[in-house]
């Protein structure tokens, strides 16, 4: 009976540590950090998971892994380039590009889910103001000639 209690007591041990460590992994407190340091990433997917991690937390890209050998602080990864796709950690921040994903880098073109939102916003914006803008002209031209500005 004292066996079993042993090997439960050591089963239950492990399994805290194994969570724990699971916890401290995926702290949003790093997720605080980084949008503090650049803000420019706020609401963008680098405000997400996905900078730091795989598909499947609590694994890291490699991005999160330079950035846990670093200590947990990103000045001294900025200049790195994490995923090897020739952009440096920083570039690749401020480009709103994952540092930690070697398909995304700055500059490539972007399609489907990789796409960030927030450039497809813009373009959605201004594309619909030229076609206010343009609804608007063909509008006037196509009704009966304004006569509130004409001499009577």
């Amino acid at each position: 009976m004292r066996i079993r209690f042993v090997r439960f007591g050591a089963l239950a041990a492990v399994t805290l540590a194994l969570l724990l460590a699971l916890v401290a992994q995926a702290s949003p407190r790093y997720r605080r950090a980084f949008l503090a340091k650049y803000p420019a990433a706020e609401n963008t997917k680098l405000g997400e998971c996905g900078t730091c991690h795989q598909a499947t937390p609590p694994a890291l890209n490699p991005f999160g892994a330079a950035f846990k050998a670093a200590h947990y602080t990103f000045d001294d990864i900025e200049k790195l380039d994490s995923d090897k796709d020739g952009a440096s950690n920083l570039a690749e921040i401020k480009a709103l590009t994952l540092p930690g994903d070697p398909s995304d880098k700055p500059g490539a073109k972007k399609t489907g889910a990789k796409a960030d939102s927030t450039k497809g916003a813009k373009a959605d914006s201004s594309a619909a103001k030229k076609a206010v803008r343009d609804s608007s002209a063909t509008d006037s031209s196509s009704s009966a000639p304004d006569t509130s500005k004409t001499k009577r």
